[in-house]
């Protein structure tokens, strides 16, 4: 099995396309069943993957994974001898599960998943507006012109090059998003986004009602270093109530016609495997019984 089977196989299936993947040399077995619980390790692993399935896409590598392909997902360094759980995203690096005190327990886990399920620039809306916020992080928005591909193509992809590569001293200060300006231009304008100034780079500050805007400084790198040095004047947007939250949601969902939410259940009867969701099982053992 290879790290691009288990990016097609799992992280593109994601919503935001990420997913999570997990690993242990210790592993028996030749079917998912058997491995999934053959480890404490994959058995935690395995019930959070059902928890969240609604929210998240799994998989699970078989115990003999070429090694040559395993260095893709994780280093010695970063995965404690072996055994590992990581988010996967294409043309991302891995962000590595760290259990406390070496012992994986589901309610770290479920914590560790429900934190970093989302791309390194993920699309901003409705549906993840207030877990953004939750982070506690200024978010850089990318505000996309879909009258202008060329030069909104070009904004996104800086973004996400200074988000992978970037000052770390400066990088690690925000999270990265993209977002339409024309369907969200009702939203945006609260910022001092004019839709004559599209494509345009921003810093929302969720968490404390305050934003960044200055359609004067062009370039990613530029604008950031700028925001952390303070030298763009944070601003207050009206209305920053102890609602704020909720009226910036409001405004989302007014302009959004239909969310739609899927669970994608697949199984790959190879070396990678896909972890299903608890119906899954429950119709194989009904099956199987039945049967019997």
């Amino acid at each position: 099995t290879t790290h691009d089977e288990a990016l097609s196989s799992v992280a593109d299936r994601g919503d935001d396309g990420v997913g999570f993947v997990a690993y242990d040399p210790d592993a028996k077995g030749t079917t998912l069943e058997e491995i999934s619980q053959s480890t404490t390790y994959l058995q935690v692993f395995q019930q959070v993957a059902r928890k969240l399935q609604a929210e998240a896409t799994f998989g699970l590598l078989g115990p003999d994974a070429a090694k040559v392909d395993l260095a893709k997902f994780a280093s010695p360094s970063e995965n404690g001898g072996g055994k590992f759980i990581t988010k996967l995203e294409r043309d991302a690096d891995g962000k590595f599960f760290s259990a406390p005190n070496e012992e994986v327990n589901s309610v770290d886990l479920i914590s560790f998943v429900r934190e970093h399920n989302v791309a390194l620039v993920t699309e901003l809306g409705p549906h993840n507006f207030r877990s953004m916020g939750d982070r506690r992080m200024p978010v850089a928005i990318a505000v996309r012109d879909p009258d202008d591909a060329a030069k909104s193509d070009a904004l996104v992809a800086d973004l996400r090059q200074f988000a992978k590569n970037g000052e770390p001293a400066i990088r690690h200060r925000y999270l990265y998003a993209k977002m339409d300006g024309k369907r969200w231009g009702t939203f945006l304008s609260q910022f001092s986004i004019e839709q004559s100034n599209l494509p345009e780079l921003f810093v929302l500050d969720i968490a404390n009602k305050k934003y960044f805007e200055n359609s004067t400084i062009v370039g990613v790198e530029k604008f950031l270093t700028a925001v952390a040095k303070g030298e763009i004047e944070e601003r207050e947007q009206e209305g920053g109530s102890p609602g704020f939250l909720k009226k910036i949601e409001q405004v989302f969902v007014k302009h959004t016609a239909l969310s739609v939410f899927g669970i994608v259940s697949l199984i790959i009867l190879s070396l990678f495997l896909v972890l299903p969701g608890a119906e899954d099982l429950e119709a194989a053992t009904s099956a199987a019984a039945a049967a019997a």
